[in-house]
């Protein structure tokens, strides 16, 4: 399917990742997003505010997981977050082990043919949500701190292996949360401690509101509005630059 220039995605859905330490709420910020489901991994929904929490799935297998994501009562969500994606990864290497012998090696350690299956079955996974069944998809990661080539401390994702590289290649945004004080900040644009990804005109570093009773907790929801008017006026540049070129012919 060829696509012109001037094509531009209406109302889209995003794909995202949210990083940064445990406890930080990375998670209550996940839930922000439209009309949304966990996805709960780590068993870590109790450790959000009740006030915060939303419908949520808890599953024992990645196969667990596939046939619930295929069910009639998940159709009614805009959002899936999966809670976390270092453990969706674990589970993801769990069941390709499981499903070929040329998966796995003589002591039980993923292949690296396997490897390469879990990132497709990773991209699969988010294609299958945000294509197909046209829901936002945000993926919650720890971080843990390591040191560079020149030793200096840097923050990845708390992930198996390779997959920690992988995971960003599907997703239209990525933030670092971290605390600056007392203000908790988002930063989508990668730095030399931390990596991220902005698009659409989300970019740089963002505070975020500290909830109370009178601030609601739509900070996510808002953002992928503003994302979509971002594109909507990518899409009026086009049209206008369309119809300019076209009273010089």
């Amino acid at each position: 399917m060829f696509i012109k220039a001037n094509e531009v995605t209406q109302n889209k859905k995003f794909t995202m990742i949210i990083s940064g330490s445990p406890g930080i709420g990375k998670t209550t910020l996940a839930l922000s997003a439209p009309n949304p489901i966990l996805i709960d991994l780590d068993k870590g929904r109790e450790r959000v505010k009740p006030q915060h929490r939303k419908e949520a799935i808890v599953v024992k297998s990645y196969d667990e997981l596939l046939q619930d994501i295929n069910s009639e009562e998940f159709e009614q969500f805009d959002t899936v977050v999966i809670d976390t994606g270092g453990s969706l990864v674990t589970y993801m290497q769990d069941y390709i082990k499981n499903s070929d012998a040329k998966y796995r090696q003589k002591d039980g350690s993923i292949s690296l043919k396997g490897f390469g299956a879990v990132k497709q079955a990773f991209t699969d996974l988010t294609n299958q949500l945000n294509t197909l069944s046209n829901k936002n998809v945000i993926y919650v990661f720890h971080t843990v701190e390591e040191k560079d080539k020149d030793g200096n401390a840097v923050q990845r994702l708390m992930c198996e292996g390779a997959a920690r590289n992988l995971v960003w290649q599907p997703c239209d945004f990525g933030c670092y949360m971290y605390m600056q004080g007392d203000s908790r900040m988002l930063g989508f644009t990668p730095t030399e401690t931390y990596f991220a990804k902005g698009c659409h005109g989300i970019t740089g570093i963002r505070k975020l509101p500290t909830l109370t009773d009178k601030i609601s907790n739509d900070y996510l929801t808002r953002m992928f509005e503003e994302a979509n008017a971002n594109i909507a006026s990518e899409t009026e540049f086009f049209m206008t630059r369309r119809y300019q070129q076209g009273l010089h012919l």
